[in-house]
C-alpha cells in the first residue's frame, strides 16, 4: 500500500504533467493565432484609374488579394509617400479571397514632386489553420510615377494650337500674315523646347503662339469687312418712284358732267328769258 509521501509525489507529478500540457498547447495556439502568410502564399493586383498621372491629380486604385491557401480578408490600406497616414477599405464582414475591394481614391498634391512615388499596401484578414483561425497582416510595396503638370497642360493644348495654325495659312491681312508668322515662331520654339523636356517654358510659347493666333483672326475679320462694298443710297429725285395721283372714279366723272350740263341748260333758258322780256 503507497505511503502518504509517494501519494504526494505521484499527484505532484500529475499536476506537473497536466501544467506542462496546459503549457504546451497554450504555447501551439499563440503560434497558430500570430502565424503569418508566407510570401509565396499570397499575392496581390492593382488595376489604376489611369495611365499616366500628373501633379495635382485625383484617381483611383481596385485592388484584388488571392492566396492558395484558405484566407478570409477583411481591410486594405494603400499610404503614398505624400500621405500622413493611410487610406483603409474596411469590409463589414470577412472574405474569402480572392477579392476585389472597392475602389481606393488618393489625391496627387501640385507641388508633388516630378517623378516615382513609394507606396505601401496592406492586408488583414485570417487563415484556417488545422484547430482555428489566425489573424494575419502582410503588407507589399510599389511605386507610381507622377508626370510634370505642364506635361499635361501641353498635351491638352498643343492641339488647339496646330488648327488655328493650319486655318492661318489662308489669311489675306497684311497685319494678320505678320501675327501668323510671330505665331509660327513661339509654336516652333515650344516644340523644341518640349523635346528638350522643359515643359513649363513649352507652356509659355505655346500660349504665346496662341495668343499670336487670336490677333491674327481678329485682323483678318476686319481686314475683310474692309473689303466690303458698303450700300449708298441714291438720293436722284429723277429716279425716286412717283407718288400715285388720285384717281376719280367714272361714276363720280358722269355725275360732275351731267351738274355741268344742267347749269349751263339752266343759264341758257334764263338769258333767253331776261331777252323776251
Amino acid at each position: 500500500m503507497p505511503t502518504k509521501t509517494g501519494a504526494l509525489q505521484v499527484k505532484k507529478s500529475v499536476l506537473l504533467c497536466i501544467g506542462l500540457l496546459t503549457i504546451m498547447l497554450s504555447s501551439s495556439f499563440c503560434m497558430l493565432s500570430v502565424r503569418a502568410l508566407n510570401s509565396d502564399e499570397w499575392t496581390w493586383s492593382a488595376s489604376w484609374s489611369s495611365q499616366t498621372y500628373y501633379q495635382g491629380d485625383n484617381g483611383t486604385v481596385t485592388i484584388t488579394f488571392s492566396s492558395s491557401e484558405s484566407v478570409t480578408v477583411s481591410s486594405v490600406s494603400i499610404q503614398f509617400d505624400w500621405q500622413t497616414a493611410p487610406t483603409y477599405e474596411r469590409l463589414t464582414s470577412p472574405v474569402y479571397a480572392p477579392y476585389t475591394f472597392p475602389a481606393l481614391s488618393f489625391s496627387i498634391p501640385a507641388d508633388a514632386v516630378v517623378g516615382s512615388h513609394n507606396y505601401t499596401i496592406s492586408f488583414q484578414g485570417q487563415e484556417y489553420e488545422v484547430i482555428n483561425w489566425a489573424s494575419f497582416s502582410v503588407t507589399s510595396a510599389g511605386q507610381l510615377n507622377v508626370s510634370d503638370a505642364n506635361e499635361k497642360v501641353y498635351a491638352q493644348t498643343i492641339p488647339t494650337v496646330q488648327n488655328s495654325l493650319s486655318t492661318a495659312q489662308s489669311y489675306q491681312s497684311p497685319k494678320a500674315q505678320s501675327l501668323l508668322q510671330q505665331a509660327t515662331s513661339m509654336y516652333n520654339q515650344a516644340t523644341t523646347y518640349a523635346n528638350q523636356g522643359q515643359r513649363q517654358n513649352a507652356v509659355n510659347d505655346l500660349n504665346s503662339a496662341s495668343s499670336y493666333l487670336s490677333q491674327a483672326a481678329a485682323a483678318e475679320q476686319t481686314y475683310l469687312a474692309s473689303l466690303t462694298p458698303t450700300p449708298t443710297i441714291n438720293n436722284n429725285n429723277n429716279n425716286a418712284t412717283p407718288t400715285p395721283s388720285p384717281e376719280f372714279s367714272s361714276f363720280a366723272v358722269a355725275v360732275f358732267l351731267t351738274l355741268l350740263i344742267a347749269v349751263s341748260f339752266m343759264i341758257t333758258v334764263k338769258k333767253r328769258k331776261m331777252g323776251k322780256s
